[in-house]
């Protein structure tokens, strides 16, 4: 599985905004890193290191995510009982940045692995600050998928200090922004997003991005377990595959690249990707709209409709990401109505209607194949 280089663009290519919109919309089909088009524009984001961003945020309260590293005793028990470290597999903590930023300036030391407690046990130990007791030789923290318009509400100097104009974006800001803050080690699960293209710009530290095309789709083993609308996780661990249970993945082309700061990478509509923070690293990304978004979420609220109905209470921790929320039957039916007559409130599907399709021969049969499938391996 050789890795692939990215494209890379650079100001001398001497590209003006309206054509790299022009880019990014229609007319780039691979991941692509532009190199030095954001210095002028993003001159104070760029200033931003984990330690500053979290002093500005100080007492902005928000959830990180803790999570053994990858190598670590604490993540091989996690593996014992799954082939992927999901978000699932994460423990939560509301905290202010403050209290990160305290944690993050603590010595990486080597602890002890084999007497170190669960995270869950760890982070409510002390009342003060939640991380004090958390070892950074063996966890890490993130701050992920903060949308900027929330958590920075009462920060109107960081809003204006992301300005995406520069791609042809005029009206993008922060307030169309989301955050990423992380400490070494801090990963996303290898996914792809249902909706749009991703402008993704690396303000601190360093980032490795593994992605796959949309055509190796089945060699990534796709799941909706942990179901979240709007991502499609892979079965696989991109860092440790099990060759012997996912085959067709040593088929898949990767396309690899570290951000570092200054860097903005574009990842066309579902491409799949694996990130990881390779130092405490601080990025930004803008989710820009396409015309095909409105089948895609067509297709989530169906996909949406149908999870809310199966997971139960019981259930819902294992099978559904933390941050999803569910809806009751016809709130999901509502909120289908209302995508696809394009914001009108006219009902043109109801329950009874959504029932006789499930249970069409065609549904059927489909379904009813892939269960037989599940025989046969």
């Amino acid at each position: 599985m050789a890795a692939k280089p990215l494209n890379i663009i650079t100001p001398s290519d001497d590209l003006p905004p309206q054509k790299l919109k022009e880019l990014v919309l229609t007319e780039l089909k691979a991941p692509t890193v532009f190199k030095g088009f954001i210095g002028e524009k993003w001159a104070e984001a760029l200033t931003w290191s984990p330690h500053v961003m979290s002093e500005k945020l100080s007492d902005v309260r928000t959830r990180f995510k803790v999570c053994p590293k990858v190598g670590t005793l604490q993540h091989r028990e996690i593996l014992s009982t799954t082939d992927v470290v999901y978000e699932t597999h994460c423990e939560y903590v509301d905290a202010c940045f403050s209290d990160f930023n305290k944690w993050l300036q603590t010595e990486i030391e080597d602890d002890d692995e084999t007497v170190c407690p669960p995270p869950q046990k760890i982070i409510k130990s002390n009342d003060k600050n939640p991380f004090s007791s958390v070892p950074r030789s063996i966890y890490w923290v993130y701050a992920d998928y903060k949308y900027m318009n929330e958590l920075c509400s009462d920060h109107l100097d960081i809003i204006d200090a992301v300005d995406w104009s520069v791609f042809g974006f005029d009206t993008r800001n922060g307030l169309s922004s989301t955050l990423w803050i992380g400490s070494e080690g801090a990963s996303t699960p290898c996914h792809y997003d249902t909706y749009g293209c991703n402008l993704v710009a690396q303000l601190w530290g360093t980032k490795e991005w593994i992605l796959f095309s949309p055509n190796d789709d089945h060699k990534l083993y796709p799941t909706r377990v942990p179901f979240e609308e709007s991502s499609v996780f892979s079965r696989v661990n991109i860092k440790s595959p099990q060759i012997n249970k996912y085959c067709d993945f040593l088929k898949a082309t990767p396309y690899k690249v570290v951000l570092s700061p200054g860097d903005v990478l574009f990842v066309p509509h579902h491409w799949w990707h694996y990130v990881e923070c390779l130092e405490p690293s601080l990025s930004i990304n803008t989710w820009i709209e396409l015309a095909s978004d409105k089948e895609d979420r067509i297709t989530e609220a169906i996909a949406r409709l149908l999870v809310s109905n199966v997971v139960t209470t019981d259930n819902k921790d294992s099978l559904v990401n933390p941050n999803e929320v569910l809806f009751p039957l016809e709130d999901n039916l509502t909120l289908l109505n209302t995508i696809l007559t394009d914001g009108n409130d006219e009902q043109i599907i109801t329950i009874s209607d959504f029932i006789n399709i499930l249970t069409s021969k065609e549904v059927l049969r489909v379904v009813k194949d892939k269960v037989n499938a599940f025989n046969v391996s």
